[in-house]
């Protein structure tokens, strides 16, 4: 048993952007180790510090406690490098939205791990994951914010299963397209990554102007349609009226060719 707790173990260097994952990691060792010392898990994490780390605990290295030095260490190296609630919460709310090989189930670990304790059960988390979402997901899960985060992530990640490469190549085609300061439609989408979906539209609107003067009807009326009034007369759905033939949803009724 004294041998084994003065055997140096062969331990990660410390992460220091992740104190707590790192603890959990080499407590593993010292337990399938059977490293129950007080003073040969200190000298483990001392040799496993670079010299940034070793710089902020001077004090705790030229006098260790005579009887827990590694709690003591342990202590201070937390509270060097972990970050306080206000910290969390700031960089929780700088986080872009969901990536494009990214699940959403990881997308919630990375806000998981940025809460701070007493918000773990909050609306608060629920909001900020649902807000990072794409919108094809989030309408899609409107129904379910009731349910548990992660019966809410499960679902998520199996609707992202479906859409995922439809969301990676609409992604990929505004960002080709739209640069940052680039015009936007009154929806706040990119001019340039709408502009055939407004070209098919138009040319729809044509046609059944045409057709209603054909029919000597008021060709006036249809001009004077606008906004949400003229894709009712059209007879598509918003997805269709919007996208046209790229549509990936639609929703009845609706006059497309291709139902």
């Amino acid at each position: 048993m004294e041998n084994n707790n003065r055997r140096a173990l062969r331990l990660p260097e410390f992460w220091v952007t992740d104190p707590v994952a790192w603890f959990a990691h080499v407590e593993a060792h010292f337990e399938l180790e059977n490293l129950t010392s007080q003073q040969h898990r200190y000298f483990n994490v001392v040799k496993s510090l670079s010299q940034d780390s070793l710089r902020l605990i001077k004090d705790v290295l030229a006098n260790p406690h005579p009887h827990t030095p590694y709690d003591i260490l342990k202590d201070r190296l937390l509270n060097n490098h972990s970050l306080t609630d206000f910290q969390k919460i700031e960089r929780q709310f700088k986080m872009g939205e969901l990536g494009p090989q990214q699940k959403p189930s990881e997308l919630l670990a990375h806000l998981v791990e940025l809460t701070p304790a007493d918000e773990m059960e909050s609306k608060y988390l629920i909001f900020l994951f649902i807000q990072r979402l794409p919108k094809i997901l989030r309408m899609q899960l409107g129904d379910d914010l009731d349910l548990d985060l992660r019966d809410i992530s499960e679902r998520a990640d199996r609707l992202w299963s479906i859409h995922a490469h439809d969301m990676a190549s609409s992604v990929a085609a505004v960002s080709a397209a739209a640069p940052a300061d680039e015009e936007c439609d009154q929806a706040g989408e990119p001019v340039a990554a709408v502009a055939p979906f407004h070209k098919k539209k138009q040319q729809f609107q044509q046609s059944g102007r045409r057709g209603n003067g054909a029919k000597g009807g008021n060709a006036a009326a249809p001009a004077a349609i606008t906004g949400n009034a003229e894709r009712k007369a059209s007879g598509l759905c918003r997805f269709h009226w919007k996208y046209g033939e790229e549509a990936r949803i639609c929703t009845k009724p609706c006059s497309w060719q291709g139902n």
